[in-house]
């Protein structure tokens, strides 16, 4: 079985552990267990200090669907959400452009002011900070874990394909957690299924009273393949 030290030091080289990457994954929680961590979280503030906690009114489970394709510096991220997988976001990352695109308002965001669009209808917006980083999608780079969390490696098994540690995660009361707090500061423990190889989290759930409140789990993963570079074409992205 793994010792610790090795753990952490995946867990710490997992954002540059590979060339290319392709990868689907969901993250999907019902009200009542986002509303348990949110509550939590709330709980946990100084006395006198304003709280607001934004709970999730639908009793019926919430899904938002990712797929992410990157090479050593270009990515592109499509997610959308459950019940209205018309309603889906593109975003290509270059070194010196960036690109976000709604696909069903025809509504292109871009920091390259030289763009001109090929289509008319599509609304363009200039922008130099919008969209996401790289490193908000937690379970690639799980590195900022380190220094709130501890961890027990469990055992290991296999999972979509791929050798994993299972691993126990818990909060270090106190500690400064940057990283979404509601979600990382709140449950009982967190499990973890890290990718053997190449250390970033296929699976990760946060779990109250044994009951898995909010789940990432990856569909479908593939290291070092070749990506055909006009999956990152914004021709192509518009045309989808």
């Amino acid at each position: 079985m793994m010792v610790l030290k090795d753990l952490l030091h995946l867990l710490y080289t997992a954002h540059n552990s590979y060339q290319t990457l392709h990868i689907r994954w969901q993250y999907h929680y019902t009200s009542d267990g986002i509303n348990s961590l949110m509550k939590r979280w709330a709980n946990q503030q100084p006395i006198g200090s304003f709280t607001y906690i934004p709970t999730a009114s639908s009793p019926q489970q919430a899904q938002i669907d990712y797929e992410l394709w990157r090479t050593q510096n270009v990515w592109r991220v499509d997610y959308s959400q459950l019940n209205n997988q018309e309603e889906k976001y593109i975003q290509v990352t270059k070194p010196n452009e960036r690109w976000s695109y709604d696909t069903q308002r025809k509504k292109l965001i871009t920091n390259n002011r030289q763009f001109v669009s090929p289509d008319s209808s599509i609304h363009i917006q200039y922008s130099g900070a919008f969209g996401r980083r790289l490193h908000e999608f937690q379970l690639l780079d799980p590195s900022f874990l380190l220094a709130t969390h501890h961890f027990e490696v469990e055992h290991d098994t296999q999972y979509v394909g791929r050798p994993v540690h299972v691993i126990k995660a818990t909060y270090q009361r106190h500690a400064e957690m940057l990283h979404e707090p509601f979600f990382w500061a709140t449950a009982d423990e967190y499990q973890l299924l890290v990718d053997r190889e190449y250390g970033i989290l296929l699976r990760y759930a946060a779990l109250i009273d044994d009951t898995e409140m909010a789940v990432t789990e990856t569909q479908q993963v593939a290291f070092n393949n070749q990506i055909d570079s006009s999956i990152f074409s914004l021709g192509i992205v518009i045309s989808e």
